[in-house]
């Protein structure tokens, strides 16, 4: 029915714990990079955010598994919102183009469409459709003159 997902329990507080913690994203680029030229493919990397990164909108879902949760707490806080910025500059330093879509559906949900499912923390199929097609369009944004295959 889509109303529970026991995978879930307490599954805020380990959220709460990893987007907190500082992540190194060099070394999974340089091997990107290394893979990539290997294989003769161009990548990119695109940063989707966690629902709870974005809106508290699905909140009292979570608080609904995590009864022992602070049913004042926000992932919307700087301190959990690193990754993107850590991951971005970790591109750039690989010369991997990177695309954040946390502006575009930050702005999806303050317009009250909701992109994720309630019980847990995927794309629904819409919210699959417009991530989709924004990585398509970066993608062709960035694609060479040539028409090169990406």
């Amino acid at each position: 029915a889509g109303t529970f997902n026991h995978h879930r329990l307490n599954e805020i507080k380990r959220e709460a714990f990893y987007l907190a913690k500082h992540h190194d994203f060099g070394i999974p680029m340089d091997y990107l990079r290394y893979y990539s030229s290997k294989f003769n493919f161009k990548p990119i990397v695109v940063y989707i955010p966690s629902r709870n990164q974005i809106t508290d909108n699905y909140l009292n879902y979570e608080f609904d598994l995590c009864k022992t949760c602070d049913q004042n707490m926000t992932l919307q806080d700087s301190i959990y919102n690193q990754n993107q910025i850590n991951l971005k500059l970790a591109c750039e330093e690989s010369k991997i183009p990177f695309l954040d879509l946390s502006a575009f559906i930050r702005m999806q949900e303050a317009n009250n469409n909701h992109l994720y499912w309630n019980y847990d923390g995927h794309l629904t199929d819409k919210g699959t459709k417009l991530v989709a097609n924004q990585i398509f369009e970066f993608q062709n944004a960035i694609r060479p003159a040539t028409n090169e295959s990406f």
